[in-house]
């Protein structure tokens, strides 16, 4: 079985077009829903109790954030494997299913994400190398060009990313995890409220030696809304900075850790 963990915060808009789509499309493979409603403030909760009974609802009286409401909702799976949902994606074909396959017959494959895409079904970045400070600014110039160019680069990136391969990380936007690596790892750093919380988890399951898979053989729609979008543009930037500077000193003490520190501080992004 796979247990899907979909982590809300106001994201009613979203909730009905990808609970929906997981309960249409999804026919290969039995699963459950499980969604922790973040004490969201819109009508997230009365629309999943109305149209969707048969999704497992937690509801928490405080925002608990991205990591601690996934391993929340973890607590109360059943699943060998485990389906990290963002409430802003929609399923397209049975991903669940193409994905559960894989790492049934891939034994040594811990992770694997699908490829993203936006709504026209251009190319959204779904996986790449784990952050570094080189890294980040490639990737930063690379994110900068495809916002202004997206027509004339999502099909280049399209076919660069055509293949499956192992990869540093996945998006937690879509990544399914199997339920024995993810507790060998103790599940995502809580003090992580969002952002950064993906990559972290694959790298701690990369250190254990289980592989990250991008398989782009299966696609997810990704409106990239979601609990953000309703969130200021302030506090997004803080719990962004935040995580970015938890995972590099944790994971990178010394010049790595310095270099992005000092970059923030000069740029005045922190």
């Amino acid at each position: 079985m796979v247990s899907v963990i979909l982590v809300n915060y106001n994201g009613e808009e979203f909730l009905r077009k990808c609970i929906q789509s997981l309960f249409e499309i999804t026919k290969g493979v039995s699963f459950e829903v499980i969604l922790v409603d973040n004490a969201s403030a819109d009508n997230s909760r009365e629309l999943v109790k109305r149209e969707f009974p048969q999704v497992h609802l937690i509801e928490s009286n405080v925002n608990l954030g991205f990591s601690r409401g996934n391993n929340l909702g973890v607590r109360k799976a059943r699943g060998s494997k485990f389906l990290f949902l963002n409430t802003d994606t929609y399923l397209v074909e049975d991903s669940v299913s193409v994905l559960s396959n894989f790492v049934d017959e891939q034994s040594a494959v811990a992770v694997v994400g699908p490829r993203l895409t936006f709504e026209d079904g251009s190319y959204q970045l779904s996986a790449g190398r784990l952050p570094g400070f080189a890294v980040e600014m490639i990737d930063k110039m690379r994110y900068a060009v495809d916002r202004k160019l997206h027509s004339m680069i999502a099909p280049i990136n399209q076919i660069l990313s055509s293949a499956a391969r192992e990869v540093g990380w996945v998006t937690g936007a879509c990544m399914m995890v199997r339920r024995d690596v993810f507790e060998q790892v103790k599940g995502f750093d809580e003090n992580i409220f969002m952002y950064y919380e993906d990559k972290d988890l694959c790298k701690r399951i990369l250190d254990t030696g289980g592989k990250i898979v991008y398989l782009p053989h299966t696609s997810v729609v990704h409106l990239l809304g979601g609990s953000s979008a309703t969130t200021t543009g302030a506090t997004v930037n803080k719990h962004y900075r935040e995580s970015q500077l938890h995972y590099y000193r944790k994971h990178h003490r010394g010049l790595h850790s310095s270099l992005v520190e000092a970059y923030l501080k000069i740029t005045g992004k922190i």
